[in-house]
């Protein structure tokens, strides 16, 4: 099982990203493969406002719908979700991770996900974390 963090769907919904090539085959290759892909309702939702926000109202709208009729695995962000993140935001803010960042982090622990697909850099800092970037691979 594979985190796929909100960066890498804006780079595979947006074709005037400069990453975009790079990040359609990796995804394309977990959406057809045997590995279950885990998200959380944040990531969910800046997806969503970058495909808005950048594509339009109605073009980002339809492109969201798309990526909702995959089958994913997703964690809520419920209250007990939000303490898990703000204590690994207490502990970890120094490497670069935010906010958003740490409810990724929780969400991987709670699922027993071990593999986040993301460009950030800064998991790369997180040694409890296996990055997989397809923009860089």
């Amino acid at each position: 099982m594979v985190f796929v963090d909100s960066n890498i769907w804006c780079y595979y919904f947006d074709g005037s990203a400069d990453e975009h090539e790079e990040v359609c085959e990796k995804v394309d290759e977990l959406i057809e493969g045997s590995r279950d892909i885990h998200l959380n309702t944040v990531v969910l939702m800046e997806v969503a406002h970058f495909l808005v926000k950048n594509l339009g109202g109605k073009e980002g709208t339809e492109k969201m719908g798309k990526m909702l009729e995959y089958n994913f695995n997703v964690t809520g962000l419920d209250f007990p979700m939000t303490r898990r993140s703000l204590r690994i935001l207490e502990e970890k803010h120094q490497t670069g991770i935010g906010g958003r960042d740490s409810t990724v982090i929780a969400s991987m622990n709670e699922a027993g996900v071990e593999t986040l697909v993301t460009h950030d850099q800064a998991f790369k800092k997180i040694d409890s974390i296996g990055v997989e970037d397809p923009v860089t691979e």
